[in-house]
């Protein structure tokens, strides 16, 4: 098996008995200011459905150690938690583990004393599925890197709320909603022409944090915030450090990640604020650019239809049910036959699900197994179901692909 295929199978939930379905995907482009390194730092595991953005602060090798370390320590803490906990104890050991990470990064530190001032902001994602409360995201933050959710009608939300020197204070002597509101128009800010002295003297100070892991001394109160947000299907989780979001407004990002396949949406907010941080204009940062991006799929029919997508007040079932399968159908074959290479192929295979064809119901792992098999010289071509003009593609996609090379 290929590297890429396996990428690919590791980004997708393949049970059976799931609710739900993820597909995540991630990317992270170094600054222009110095792209030998990359100062951030990110999850993506899809399989124990922990989703991070971190973003290093400290300068030079202090940033990069401190996002690396803290994301290395968040992770196998997360991953060792017991996998019966309920929504509430989720919660509860997110706020002990970004508290351990903040002393173990002091604990570095004190071993290393040339990292002195590094930290990290920290936005972490846990998902948390139960019969008693559906699906939920336990969302962790400390510093500017953000955490969206948008829904299947493209209504984008901030879930968290940024730890810098105004919204911090505005957030105490106003509270929660006056600061939110204060956040909201610098996120969609393109002309800071429009401000008073106050207010660009508050937006450029927005990147001057007041949290992070390793900012709060081993003696003070360190405090990260605890949200949670009751998952539906179609919604996307958007996390970003601030290389997108202050490069890109909201409305962007909604733009974005509404109009843009979910495997391609990562990379199109990143390339789209790296093109923003070098136009020279209001909201142009050169800074490192990362996002992660989770889209929450419903749980597929045989014919890889989402129940959901389908409402029709038809009397006779088995006519409910023809119609369900030949949707599917149409636009299963549609994704495989606009696969561009095989690596394309294989997400759609992999967005699928499964085929039920004349071969029977086929999973996506057989699929994919199949073509590489074929690929390989294994299995012949016609040992690759028709299903979907599935075994069409692959004979047209191997011939390229030989041409070129490529995959």
């Amino acid at each position: 098996m290929s590297e890429k295929l396996q990428e690919i199978r590791n980004a997708f939930e393949d049970k059976e008995d799931q609710e739900a379905r993820l597909f995540a995907t991630s990317e992270s482009l170094a600054s222009d200011k110095h792209p030998e390194r990359n100062e951030d730092a990110f999850i993506n595991d899809a399989e124990k459905k922990i989703f991070a953005v971190l973003d290093g602060v400290g300068g030079h090798t202090a940033g990069e150690v401190a996002s690396r370390e803290n994301r290395n320590f968040i992770l196998q803490k997360i991953e060792a938690l017991a996998p019966d906990l309920t929504l509430d104890q989720v919660k509860e050991e997110m706020a002990k583990i970004l508290a351990e990470a903040n002393q173990n990064s002091y604990k570095l530190v004190a071993e290393n004393p040339t990292l002195h001032g590094m930290a990290s902001t920290a936005s972490l994602v846990k998902l948390l599925e139960t019969q008693e409360d559906g699906l939920n995201a336990v969302i962790g933050n400390v510093g500017d890197s953000r955490v969206y959710v948008q829904s299947a009608s493209g209504e984008l939300r901030q879930i968290t709320l940024d730890d810098n020197i105004y919204f911090s204070t505005v957030l105490r002597d106003e509270g929660e909603e006056a600061a939110r509101k204060e956040q909201k128009k610098f996120a969609e800010l393109t002309d800071i022409s429009s401000l008073t002295e106050a207010e660009l003297k508050n937006y450029k100070n927005r990147n001057v944090i007041t949290g992070a892991i390793g900012g709060a001394t081993p003696d003070t109160a360190f405090e990260p915030h605890i949200y949670t947000v009751k998952l539906n299907n179609g919604d996307k989780i958007i996390i970003t450090s601030d290389g997108v979001h202050d490069n890109l407004t909201d409305s962007e990002i909604q733009e974005i990640a509404l109009n843009t396949p979910p495997e391609e949406i990562s990379k199109k907010l990143a390339e789209a604020a790296q093109a923003r941080s070098r136009e020279g204009v209001d909201r142009s940062k050169k800074d490192d650019i990362t996002s992660v991006v989770i889209s929450i799929e419903g749980k597929k029919t045989e014919a890889g239809a989402d129940n959901q997508n389908i409402e029709t007040k038809v009397e006779d079932q088995e006519q409910v049910a023809e119609i369900q399968v030949e949707s599917g159908d149409a636009r299963n074959r549609e994704s495989i036959q606009s696969a561009k290479n095989f690596e394309e192929l294989y997400r759609a295979i992999y967005s699928i699900g499964e085929i039920t064809g004349a071969e029977g119901s086929i999973s996506a792992d057989e699929m994919t197994s199949m073509i590489e098999q074929y690929r390989t010289g294994t299995l012949v071509i016609e040992d690759v179901p028709e299903t979907n003009g599935l075994r069409s593609r692959v004979e047209d996609l191997d011939k390229i692909d030989k041409l070129r090379g490529e995959f």
